[in-house]
């Protein structure tokens, strides 16, 4: 059954959760999830219907508890390292190249730069960067964007073909292991998920075009707070003098290691909130629309 609430079908999170705390696959998730890297707060990410709202840090529920008055909210880390104990993930000893994570576009916002000389750039850098594996957003794809890169020889992969794919996060896993390094001309989730798996990552940058269609998104104070957020923060991802491992504590601090649910505590808490009157009454009526659709010829 599709999940109810929006951001968990997202990447596979939902099922990452299941997985990993032992919850019945057919069921959908009773809780809403983060599913990216910010310290800002966003309706997006606010469910009143949903027994409760999971996020990464103390830090951001805190926000969403002053803002949100009422919200039930919970901190119980990123669920991309929940993947990697799903996985059981072992860093290699050896790694070799680089992966490259272009900025990209989305349903919300289109960004635009000159990828021909960010294709440039990237061919520029010495051999110890080499060679480079390119991973693009599939609606970048939809528009032959990488084709710069391919005229480099940069290999191209990407993580899946669909913001809610399943294996979306496995395929970052599998794209990013063995790579010794990670770029980005954006600040971007994958940055902290490349640095958690024990790459090096950098904020590799070009001049930037976003164009945003969400009118919560093209507030003063919304821009002036992100820009300071991602100018904070890309300190840490500093193309020269970065420290590799204090770059991975922080990425470690930000995705809410200290605040990882062990698989029974989070399956009792998901059990409980199974019978949260939020979810009971969503999920039946869900079933019930599921249910007529079936028996009622949608042309009758």
């Amino acid at each position: 059954m599709k999940e109810l609430y929006s951001g968990v079908d997202y990447y596979g999170l939902g099922e990452i959760i299941k997985e990993y705390a032992n919850f019945p696959k057919f069921l959908p998730l009773p809780v809403g999830i983060q599913h990216g890297w910010t310290s800002l707060i966003h309706t997006h990410d606010v469910r009143y219907d949903a027994a409760e709202n999971w996020f990464w840090t103390r830090d951001l529920e805190i926000k969403y508890q002053i803002k949100f008055k009422g919200l039930n909210t919970r901190t119980v880390g990123s669920p991309f390292l929940y993947l990697l104990k799903n996985l059981r993930y072992v860093e290699p000893i050896e790694k070799q190249g680089s992966i490259v994570f272009p900025a990209h576009s989305s349903k919300l916002c289109r960004v635009e730069y000159d990828y021909e000389e960010y294709a440039l750039m990237l061919d520029s850098l010495p051999d110890e960067y080499k060679p480079i594996t390119v991973c693009m957003y599939h609606l970048d794809m939809d528009l032959k964007k990488e084709i710069p890169f391919l005229k480099r020889g940069f290999e191209i992969v990407n993580n899946g073909n669909s913001l809610c794919d399943n294996n979306f996060l496995k395929n970052f896993v599998a794209n990013a292991h063995g790579k010794r390094y990670a770029l980005s001309n954006q600040v971007t989730s994958a940055l902290l998920f490349a640095s958690a798996m024990g790459l090096t990552s950098f904020f590799y940058e070009t001049q930037l075009a976003i164009e945003v269609d969400d009118p919560e998104l093209k507030t003063l104070e919304y821009i002036e707070n992100s820009r300071e957020w991602e100018e904070r923060v890309s300190q840490h991802f500093r193309f020269y003098g970065c420290n590799s491992q204090q770059q991975k504590q922080f990425a470690l601090s930000e995705l809410g290691q200290d605040f990882l649910l062990s698989p029974r505590d989070m399956n009792i808490i998901l059990y409980r909130c199974l019978f949260s009157k939020y979810y009971f009454y969503k999920l039946i009526r869900r079933s019930l629309k599921n249910l007529v659709n079936f028996f009622v010829p949608i042309n009758s």
